[in-house]
Protein backbone atom coordinates (compact mmCIF):
# COMPACT_ATOMS: atom_id res chain seq x y z
CA UNK A 1 0.00 0.00 0.00
CA UNK A 2 1.82 3.22 -1.49
CA UNK A 3 -0.40 5.65 0.56
CA UNK A 4 -0.20 7.11 3.45
CA UNK A 5 -3.27 7.33 6.08
CA UNK A 6 -3.38 11.32 4.60
CA UNK A 7 -3.71 10.20 1.32
CA UNK A 8 -5.09 7.14 1.11
CA UNK A 9 -8.05 7.05 -1.77
CA UNK A 10 -11.79 7.93 -0.92
CA UNK A 11 -12.74 5.61 -3.89
CA UNK A 12 -12.24 2.18 -4.28
CA UNK A 13 -11.73 -0.08 -7.27
CA UNK A 14 -13.62 -3.39 -6.00
CA UNK A 15 -12.24 -5.93 -8.64
CA UNK A 16 -8.88 -4.37 -8.00
CA UNK A 17 -8.90 -4.78 -3.83
CA UNK A 18 -10.24 -8.20 -4.25
CA UNK A 19 -7.24 -8.96 -5.77
CA UNK A 20 -4.76 -8.53 -3.12
CA UNK A 21 -4.07 -10.82 -0.26
CA UNK A 22 -6.55 -10.85 2.36
CA UNK A 23 -4.56 -9.35 5.07
CA UNK A 24 -3.33 -6.81 2.91
CA UNK A 25 -7.01 -6.38 1.78
CA UNK A 26 -7.58 -5.01 5.35
CA UNK A 27 -4.96 -2.81 6.00
CA UNK A 28 -6.07 -1.05 2.47
CA UNK A 29 -9.68 -0.52 4.29
CA UNK A 30 -8.20 0.15 7.14
CA UNK A 31 -5.91 3.27 6.06
CA UNK A 32 -8.58 4.47 3.91
CA UNK A 33 -11.44 4.41 6.58
CA UNK A 34 -9.00 5.83 8.67
CA UNK A 35 -7.92 8.64 7.15
CA UNK A 36 -11.37 9.50 5.72
CA UNK A 37 -12.68 9.40 9.30
CA UNK A 38 -10.10 11.43 10.00
CA UNK A 39 -8.76 9.75 12.98
CA UNK A 40 -8.44 5.45 14.29
CA UNK A 41 -9.96 6.37 17.20
CA UNK A 42 -13.11 3.86 17.74
CA UNK A 43 -12.14 1.47 14.53
CA UNK A 44 -11.71 -1.65 15.22
CA UNK A 45 -11.60 -5.22 13.50
CA UNK A 46 -15.46 -5.34 13.55
CA UNK A 47 -15.83 -2.55 11.18
CA UNK A 48 -13.00 -3.29 8.43
CA UNK A 49 -15.19 -7.45 8.79
CA UNK A 50 -17.90 -5.31 8.13
CA UNK A 51 -16.07 -3.45 5.01
CA UNK A 52 -14.56 -6.47 3.43
CA UNK A 53 -17.96 -8.30 3.46
CA UNK A 54 -19.40 -5.49 1.77
CA UNK A 55 -16.89 -5.87 -1.25
CA UNK A 56 -16.77 -9.31 -0.92
CA UNK A 57 -20.29 -9.73 -1.31
CA UNK A 58 -22.70 -9.29 -4.82
CA UNK A 59 -24.87 -6.55 -3.97
CA UNK A 60 -25.08 -3.34 -3.54
CA UNK A 61 -25.15 -1.79 0.11
CA UNK A 62 -24.80 0.98 2.46
CA UNK A 63 -22.89 0.57 6.30
CA UNK A 64 -22.10 2.98 8.78
CA UNK A 65 -18.90 3.49 9.96
CA UNK A 66 -16.90 5.19 12.83
CA UNK A 67 -16.28 9.05 12.32
CA UNK A 68 -19.45 9.76 10.58
CA UNK A 69 -18.21 7.79 7.54
CA UNK A 70 -21.03 6.09 5.63
CA UNK A 71 -19.43 3.27 3.14
CA UNK A 72 -21.28 2.70 0.09
CA UNK A 73 -20.96 0.10 -2.31
CA UNK A 74 -21.80 0.72 -5.44
CA UNK A 75 -21.26 -2.07 -8.67
CA UNK A 76 -17.40 -2.35 -9.09
CA UNK A 77 -16.90 0.77 -6.20
CA UNK A 78 -16.80 1.46 -2.64
CA UNK A 79 -17.36 5.01 -2.04
CA UNK A 80 -15.94 6.20 2.09
CA UNK A 81 -17.94 9.34 2.07
CA UNK A 82 -18.42 11.87 5.04
CA UNK A 83 -22.21 11.83 6.34
CA UNK A 84 -23.71 15.23 4.58
CA UNK A 85 -21.02 15.62 1.87
CA UNK A 86 -23.53 13.43 -0.28
CA UNK A 87 -20.13 12.78 -2.29
CA UNK A 88 -21.52 9.28 -3.83
CA UNK A 89 -25.09 10.85 -3.85
CA UNK A 90 -24.20 12.66 -6.47
CA UNK A 91 -22.66 9.86 -8.85
CA UNK A 92 -27.07 9.19 -10.17
CA UNK A 93 -26.05 6.03 -10.07
CA UNK A 94 -23.28 6.44 -12.61
CA UNK A 95 -19.87 4.32 -11.81
CA UNK A 96 -16.48 5.87 -12.76
CA UNK A 97 -13.51 3.68 -13.53
CA UNK A 98 -10.27 4.83 -11.49
CA UNK A 99 -7.66 1.53 -13.18
CA UNK A 100 -6.74 0.49 -16.39
CA UNK A 101 -7.48 -3.15 -15.12
CA UNK A 102 -11.95 -2.10 -14.78
CA UNK A 103 -11.87 -2.68 -18.39
CA UNK A 104 -11.82 -5.12 -20.98
CA UNK A 105 -11.21 -4.91 -24.74
CA UNK A 106 -11.75 -7.15 -27.77
CA UNK A 107 -11.68 -7.10 -31.62
CA UNK A 108 -15.06 -8.34 -33.68
CA UNK A 109 -15.57 -8.31 -37.64
CA UNK A 110 -19.00 -6.08 -38.42
CA UNK A 111 -21.42 -7.09 -41.03
CA UNK A 112 -22.66 -3.12 -41.76
CA UNK A 113 -25.60 -4.29 -39.26
CA UNK A 114 -26.10 -0.76 -36.81
CA UNK A 115 -29.14 -2.29 -34.85
CA UNK A 116 -26.18 -4.54 -33.52
CA UNK A 117 -24.89 -1.44 -31.98
CA UNK A 118 -24.89 -2.07 -28.06
CA UNK A 119 -26.91 0.52 -26.43
CA UNK A 120 -25.52 -0.49 -22.85
CA UNK A 121 -23.88 2.47 -20.96
CA UNK A 122 -20.95 0.36 -20.33
CA UNK A 123 -19.86 -1.30 -23.25
CA UNK A 124 -19.33 0.83 -26.33
CA UNK A 125 -18.00 -0.28 -29.98
CA UNK A 126 -15.38 1.89 -31.93
CA UNK A 127 -14.32 1.65 -36.02
CA UNK A 128 -10.86 -0.28 -35.06
CA UNK A 129 -9.79 0.72 -38.34
CA UNK A 130 -9.73 4.48 -38.06
CA UNK A 131 -7.74 4.15 -34.69
CA UNK A 132 -5.66 1.37 -35.85
CA UNK A 133 -3.99 0.41 -32.43
CA UNK A 134 -5.67 -0.20 -29.09
CA UNK A 135 -6.01 2.47 -26.75
CA UNK A 136 -4.12 3.40 -24.30
CA UNK A 137 -5.90 3.41 -20.66
CA UNK A 138 -4.89 6.59 -18.51
CA UNK A 139 -6.47 9.95 -16.44
CA UNK A 140 -6.52 13.09 -18.28
CA UNK A 141 -3.89 15.20 -18.96
CA UNK A 142 -3.22 18.81 -20.38
CA UNK A 143 -4.91 19.02 -23.70
CA UNK A 144 -6.63 16.26 -23.97
CA UNK A 145 -9.68 16.68 -26.21
CA UNK A 146 -13.20 14.82 -27.63
CA UNK A 147 -14.68 15.01 -30.42
CA UNK A 148 -18.35 15.96 -30.78
CA UNK A 149 -21.30 15.77 -33.16
CA UNK A 150 -22.32 19.46 -33.79
CA UNK A 151 -24.71 20.72 -36.36
CA UNK A 152 -23.48 23.72 -36.61
CA UNK A 153 -19.81 22.78 -37.35
CA UNK A 154 -18.04 22.51 -40.42
CA UNK A 155 -17.79 18.94 -41.04
CA UNK A 156 -20.74 18.07 -38.29
CA UNK A 157 -18.44 17.80 -35.05
CA UNK A 158 -16.26 20.13 -33.50
CA UNK A 159 -13.20 19.52 -30.97
CA UNK A 160 -13.86 19.87 -27.07
CA UNK A 161 -11.75 20.49 -23.97
CA UNK A 162 -11.97 16.90 -21.96
CA UNK A 163 -12.08 19.14 -19.07
CA UNK A 164 -14.78 20.83 -20.77
CA UNK A 165 -16.90 17.46 -20.91
CA UNK A 166 -16.10 16.84 -17.69
CA UNK A 167 -17.36 20.03 -16.14
CA UNK A 168 -20.51 19.73 -18.04
CA UNK A 169 -21.61 16.36 -16.99
CA UNK A 170 -21.20 17.29 -13.51
CA UNK A 171 -18.41 14.76 -12.52
CA UNK A 172 -17.32 16.06 -8.87
CA UNK A 173 -14.12 18.26 -9.19
CA UNK A 174 -11.97 15.40 -6.77
CA UNK A 175 -12.80 13.21 -9.26
CA UNK A 176 -11.80 14.27 -12.59
CA UNK A 177 -7.75 13.71 -12.47
CA UNK A 178 -8.58 10.26 -10.85
CA UNK A 179 -10.93 8.74 -13.93
CA UNK A 180 -9.08 6.27 -16.07
CA UNK A 181 -10.29 6.97 -19.66
CA UNK A 182 -9.24 5.18 -22.80
CA UNK A 183 -7.52 7.23 -25.40
CA UNK A 184 -5.63 7.59 -28.83
CA UNK A 185 -2.97 10.17 -28.55
CA UNK A 186 -4.96 13.21 -26.72
CA UNK A 187 -8.12 12.04 -28.37
CA UNK A 188 -10.50 10.56 -25.17
CA UNK A 189 -12.55 7.70 -26.83
CA UNK A 190 -15.04 7.99 -24.15
CA UNK A 191 -16.10 9.04 -20.40
CA UNK A 192 -18.07 5.62 -19.21
CA UNK A 193 -21.56 6.59 -17.82
CA UNK A 194 -21.45 10.02 -19.38
CA UNK A 195 -20.72 9.95 -23.12
CA UNK A 196 -18.39 8.69 -26.03
CA UNK A 197 -16.38 10.47 -28.40
CA UNK A 198 -17.45 10.62 -32.28
CA UNK A 199 -14.12 10.57 -34.08
CA UNK A 200 -14.29 6.77 -34.14
CA UNK A 201 -17.97 6.23 -34.44
CA UNK A 202 -18.98 3.26 -36.03
CA UNK A 203 -20.68 3.29 -39.30
CA UNK A 204 -22.01 0.75 -42.01
CA UNK A 205 -18.37 0.78 -43.56
CA UNK A 206 -16.81 -0.55 -40.46
CA UNK A 207 -14.98 -3.52 -40.98
CA UNK A 208 -13.73 -4.21 -37.57
CA UNK A 209 -15.12 -3.26 -34.27
CA UNK A 210 -13.18 -2.33 -31.32
CA UNK A 211 -15.29 -3.20 -28.30
CA UNK A 212 -14.50 -1.77 -25.10
CA UNK A 213 -15.95 -2.31 -21.93
CA UNK A 214 -16.09 -1.36 -18.27
CA UNK A 215 -16.09 -4.58 -16.07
Amino acid sequence: MAETVETAPFVLSVPALLREDPFLRGRILYRCLAARAGTRRDLRAVHIDALRGLCEGKGDGRLSMPGGVSACRRGPFLFLEKEGEERGLRYSGEEYPFSADAYDCCLHDFNGNMDRIPRNLYTKWFDYDKIGTFPVFRTRRPGDRMTILSAGSPGGTVSKKLARVMLDAGIPAELRDRIVLPFHGKEALWVPGVRMGDAFRITPETARILEIRVL
